[in-house]
């Protein structure tokens, strides 16, 4: 099934400071990069295991805006890209997909800004591309992550004991869905 996302629409959010955007490769920028390569950000993703430059990035961005399954979009605060927010693969068979997301702009954390971009992407996902079913794992000392999930009526569905590594040490992954109302 193809997807019938308009790939050049502003998605507007439920705060009038942030909306949301699918990325092409002319919104990668050496800032972007930076974020990618700075461990504090990408601390609980598997970006901290990798080394980005601008090539790898625009690659990786242009892969998913030619994509007919995954969506990489830009989170904007006052106009300014300060992360990212992913859903996909898309299984359109069973309606289901996963959703990942980060804040690159250190300046913007703990301000709900992805509390915000996971409301907008729930409704995306949920009216758009007929998503019956959406799931995100995070960190078991991610609370940030947690919470923004928590805040936007995911349940968590178990825990992944010991399923990870972070910072030398095995660590618990916590897995967490919504269904479609």
């Amino acid at each position: 099934m193809m997807s019938k996302i308009d790939k050049d629409r502003i998605f507007e959010t439920a705060d009038e400071r942030v909306f949301l955007k699918i990325l092409s490769e002319e919104d990668v920028s050496p800032v972007y990069v930076d974020w990618l390569n700075n461990y504090e950000v990408v601390k609980y993703t598997e970006q901290r295991h990798l080394n980005h430059t601008l090539k790898s990035v625009a690659k990786f961005v242009s892969e998913k805006y030619h994509s007919e399954s995954e969506f990489l979009f830009g989170i904007y605060y006052n106009n300014n890209h300060v992360g990212n927010i992913k859903i996909g693969p898309i299984n359109f068979f069973h309606k289901h997909s996963e959703i990942s997301f980060f804040i690159g702009d250190k300046h913007c954390w703990g301000k709900g800004i992805i509390t915000t971009a996971i409301g907008s992407i729930v409704n995306i996902a949920f009216n758009i591309l007929d998503v019956e079913r959406l799931t995100a794992s995070t960190y078991e000392d991610n609370k940030a992550s947690m919470n923004a999930l928590l805040k936007n009526e995911f349940v968590t569905e178990g825990r992944r004991i010991k399923h990870m590594i972070l910072e030398g040490e095995r660590t618990d992954i916590i897995p967490l869905a919504r269904l479609r109302d």
